[in-house]
This record gives C-alpha cells, structure tokens and sequence, in this order.
C-alpha cells in the first residue's frame, strides 16, 4: 500500500501537501490527515526507497516476533499517537518512518531469545538511549520509538499479541 501511495505521489505531487500532517489544517478539522500523513513521503524518492527498505527489514522482523495484530498495534499506534505529538514538534510533514520506529521499539525489548547474548542485550540499550536522545530533542522518531517499546512490553504480556514460534524460543 505504501508503494501505492508513493506511485501516486510521483504522478501526482500536489497529493503529498493535500495529505502530510499540517497542523494548521487540522486545527480547521482536517484529520484525515493524521492517519494519511503516515502513507505519504516527504522526503521525494531517497526518502521513500529508505522508508520502504526499513520496513521491509524492520516489519519482517516483526512479524516474525508478533502476531499480526500485535504488528498492527506497533505500527499504528505509535504512528498516530506522535503524528498528534508532532503537530507541535514538527507541524508539516509527512512519511512512515514514525510508525517503522514503532515497530523497532517493540523489536528491542522483545528478542524472542530466553537467554539474550551480551552484544543483543547491548544492542537493546544502545537504540532505547538513542530513543532517549531522540526525544529530548524533540525528534518525533525517538518519541515514537519509545512508545513502541512501552507497547512491545505491554504486548509481551498478552498472549494474543506473541507470535507463536517466539513463545516456543
């Protein structure tokens, strides 16, 4: 679907700022435009190819680690919850890379691993205080990022939302 979206933006450009998060517009009761700003790329065709790369390797991890529905509630939920938070830290824009950090918060507490080796454990610390530079400098990745993995350590607790073959590890 992001595909989609992006092919559409490249034949039509005017679509990117009838759809990006604007806070102005918004505040005139466009809200459709918190869901679509998440499908939508700013960032021309670099952005969108990086977007795109990262969820493929970031989602695919997911999913092996997360039932779908627990997949859906780390993207979009960290995806809609900081497009609000960014209508004040950074009020236009558009682009899925929020929602990708979702998804990598769940990722980074949640291994899948009972025994995490040294440098997996490393690797979690690391991205959570990269996540916590991010968002004290107001960068809505960190933010989002953050968020991911208070729903990654919720969702870890409910059996609906675990993959199957990550509760046999």
């Amino acid at each position: 679907m992001l595909a989609l979206a992006f092919a559409a933006q490249i034949a039509a450009p005017a679509l990117v700022p009838q759809f990006e998060r604007d806070a102005a517009a918004i505040a005139r009761g466009e809200y459709y435009r918190l869901f679509t700003a998440l499908w939508f790329q700013d960032g021309g065709l670099v952005g969108a190819a990086f977007n795109l790369t990262i969820l493929l390797i970031v989602g695919s991890l997911a999913e092996m680690l997360w039932t779908r529905r627990g997949w859906l509630v780390l993207y979009f939920g960290p995806g809609l919850a900081i497009e609000t938070l960014a209508l004040r830290w950074q009020p236009v824009g558009a682009g899925n890379s929020i929602a990708c950090f979702g998804l990598a918060g769940g990722l980074l507490v949640k291994s899948g691993v009972p025994e995490r080796p040294l440098l997996l454990r490393a690797a979690q610390a690391i991205g959570l205080c990269a996540g916590i530079v991010l968002a004290w400098n107001r960068d809505i990745h960190g933010a989002a990022l953050l968020l991911g993995a208070v729903l990654g350590l919720l969702l870890s607790r409910l059996r609906g939302f675990r993959a199957v073959r990550a509760e046999a590890a």
